[in-house]
């Protein structure tokens, strides 16, 4: 299905401390053009930064000067931010889902949690890996807005 977009804006991140932040920021003012409720910006701006956490991490490999690409697709629907990096990709279907009481008794570091949470926070998300990287489309529906809890 394609979506006539309204505004598209894109950005462009080098890896580093606090990088997530700025993408967190531009994916609010891009949720609030598309009308999404304060509620939903929340999981907006959660799923985006777990996103790009991601790719600066796994798909930059942790080089502090690799770059992520967002871009922001407001349209009558709703919302789709895709983010890109040059890494190698990964299936989704074979992420083991977290298991929190085996990660409480752990010494080790919690891990796996940011998929898991992009899964559900988003109506839809797709994973494309090509021959130059990887990317990861989320979607945010105004049809799914709900009141807060």
């Amino acid at each position: 299905m394609a979506l006539k977009a309204a505004l598209q804006a894109s950005l462009r991140l080098r890896g580093g401390s606090g990088s997530e932040k700025v993408a967190m920021a531009a994916a609010a003012a891009a949720g609030r053009l598309a009308g999404l409720s304060p509620y939903r910006l929340e999981d907006v701006q959660t799923a985006v930064a777990e996103a790009c956490l991601n790719a600066f991490e796994h798909g930059n490999a942790g080089h502090a000067g690799a770059t992520v690409y967002l871009d922001f697709i407001v349209h009558r629907g709703g919302l789709k931010v895709v983010v890109r990096d040059r890494g190698p990709g990964f299936q989704p279907a074979v992420r083991p889902r977290p298991d929190l009481r085996q990660q409480l008794v752990s010494p080790l570091p919690c891990r796996g949690w940011g998929w898991f949470l992009i899964e559900r926070l988003t109506d839809r998300v797709q994973v494309q890996v090509g021959n130059i990287g990887c990317t990861v489309v989320l979607y945010f529906n105004l049809k799914k807005e709900v009141a807060a809890p």
